[in-house]
């Protein structure tokens, strides 16, 4: 976030009354809360300029994943700001309170100081995870995702442990800015020589299966929709940069993954693969659907009012994806998932007033193709079969591209009304 102070300095140059000043201040930094808590580029665009609307400003704003470009002013006598930030991690708590912010602003029944004040408030508040929850969040993310990919009992207990593992990876690198870059490769590494070690003693434990359940979190699933979903509404720009982050984070886990089990095969022996695993009773799916939104609820932040939301997306999205899938293929369920959850987001968005990325989120979640794509890039590097990695890269694209279309689809036969 950009220092207010400066922010003001900057703005004290201009030749405009105190008051339009201060709602350009508004304007930027409510676009920079946005960007900083896991808004789109689009959403971000549209939210500053309902708000300079709302004061009476002309402005053009352009939003990329490390930064905000804004233009105040008619053509030729503008006042341009640059403010370079970081991609922003989702934080569904603070995006719902700026998303009732932004409907009082619109609504004029927030004056800008009263606008100003409340966003400090947001700002300033202290929702700092404590670390058994962060963790158990991860191991319960972890656990129900070896459920949804056919591991066996031995499977979800060992994934929910290099789930534990990868969260203190994540906690533990994630809030230093020179560290923060090696979280995927590090987390991958680990979980690889974990589960490679594991393999080597428990006879059948299928390691991929651990692997990508231990890392499905850190997994940019979500972010290639979200990259492909902004191509597709012709936002080339900050669509092309996603895609180009998503593919970053794959690579990085897939190498530390690589090496992982290079390292772990060497140490403790090549582990068994390739053997039957014993399905899991039919209760595991129903209690993994209650494991998921938990884990989710916390990771993403989001306020106890709107935990509900989050269990009723998740169950959506499940429902319509395994329903889509037996009739039409896995492709094609992923679109009928992703149409359903997002229909019902707006649903949510119009008769509740609550965001409907607050039940976007977690519900993609379960279906974006981050799994498929870290399959692609194992099959690629550790088993060097080309033909195979290329067709399961391919699905992922179809896969991102499927949920994008339900996502838009669904905004077109049911729109939310609202900026998030």
């Amino acid at each position: 976030m950009p220092d207010p102070a400066q922010l003001a300095q900057q703005l004290s140059a201009m030749d405009a009354p105190p008051a339009e000043r201060a709602a350009m201040q508004l304007v930027v930094r409510l676009g920079m809360a946005l960007h900083r808590y896991g808004a789109h580029a689009l959403r971000i665009e549209r939210a500053m300029s309902a708000c300079a609307r709302r004061f009476g400003l002309v402005g053009q704003f352009f939003a990329l994943p490390t930064s905000i470009h804004v233009a105040f002013g008619p053509l030729g006598s503008q006042t341009v700001f640059l403010v370079r930030t970081e991609p922003g991690s989702q934080d569904l708590g603070r995006l719902a309170a700026l998303d009732a912010l932004l409907v009082r602003v619109a609504a004029a029944s927030s004056s800008l100081t009263e606008a100003e004040h409340e966003l400090e408030t947001i700002l300033a508040e202290r929702r700092a995870l404590g670390l058994v929850r962060e963790l158990a969040s991860y191991a319960l993310a972890a656990a129900s995702a070896g459920v949804f990919l056919g591991g066996g009992g031995r499977e979800v207990i060992a994934a929910s442990g290099l789930g534990l593992a990868t969260g203190a990876i994540a906690r533990t690198l994630g809030q230093r800015s020179d560290t923060h870059v090696l979280t995927e490769a590090i987390a991958g590494f680990v979980a690889a020589f974990v589960a490679a070690g594991l393999g080597a003693s428990i006879d059948g434990l299928a390691v991929g299966k651990v692997t990508l359940a231990g890392i499905v979190y850190l997994l940019p699933g979500f972010m290639l929709t979200t990259a492909v979903t902004e191509i597709a509404t012709r936002h080339l720009a900050s669509g092309t940069a996603r895609f180009a982050g998503a593919c970053a984070v794959f690579l990085a886990l897939a190498f530390g993954a690589a090496l992982g089990w290079r390292i772990g095969a060497a140490c403790f022996g090549s582990p068994l693969i390739g053997v039957e695993i014993e399905p899991l009773p039919a209760w595991a799916v129903v209690a993994a659907l209650i494991a998921a939104p938990s884990a989710y609820s916390v990771l993403l932040r989001v306020r106890t009012r709107d935990v509900s939301l989050v269990f009723a997306a998740c169950t959506v999205a499940f429902a319509g994806s395994r329903l889509g899938g037996a009739m039409l293929g896995p492709e094609l369920g992923a679109f009928c998932g992703s149409l359903l959850v997002s229909a019902f987001a707006n649903g949510i968005a119009r008769t509740l007033n609550r965001p409907a990325s607050l039940v976007i989120v977690p519900g993609l979640f379960l279906l974006v193709p981050g799994s498929l794509g870290f399959t692609s890039l194992e099959v690629l590097i550790q088993q060097q079969d080309v033909i195979a990695g290329v067709q399961n890269a391919f699905r992922v694209i179809l896969v991102a591209t499927a949920l994008a279309s339900g996502v838009m689809m669904a905004n077109v036969l049911l729109p939310s009304r609202r900026v998030l």
